[in-house]
């Protein structure tokens, strides 16, 4: 599956990679052969070089098992994310305003911060 990572579109594991410590976004331009270099290089559908962007710790080692948890703190919007308290009976808000900064924190990345995703 593929997410927006800083880099562009990073082919990784599922969708939490995105908040997991173990996520390295890297280009893999091609076929790498010791003492010959590139001998096959990605290409786009025009013919020129388009590197694929990948989970390296995935394409090298394979992912973590178990999977680490997804970490609050890269999800966080501010240093100190606040958000108001969940109502018993209430459904899970879908999209919440943070207190301290004033951003909008929605879906999974909301369930990370709220502790409610292990």
């Amino acid at each position: 599956m593929k997410i927006p990572t800083e880099r562009g579109m990073t082919e990784v594991h599922d969708a939490l990679c995105l908040y997991r410590r173990c996520l390295r976004p890297h280009e893999l331009r091609g076929t790498f052969v010791k003492g010959r270099g590139y001998i096959s290089i990605y290409r786009d559908a025009e013919g020129r070089p388009a590197p694929l962007l990948v989970c390296m710790e995935r394409h090298l080692h394979d992912c973590p098992y178990p999977l680490p948890d997804p970490d609050p703190a890269l999800a966080a919007c501010c240093a100190a994310p606040s958000f108001a308290a969940r109502r018993r009976r209430a459904p899970p808000p879908c999209w919440q305003r943070c207190r301290n900064c004033g951003a909008g924190v929605a879906g999974t990345r909301l369930a990370i911060l709220r502790g409610e995703l292990r």
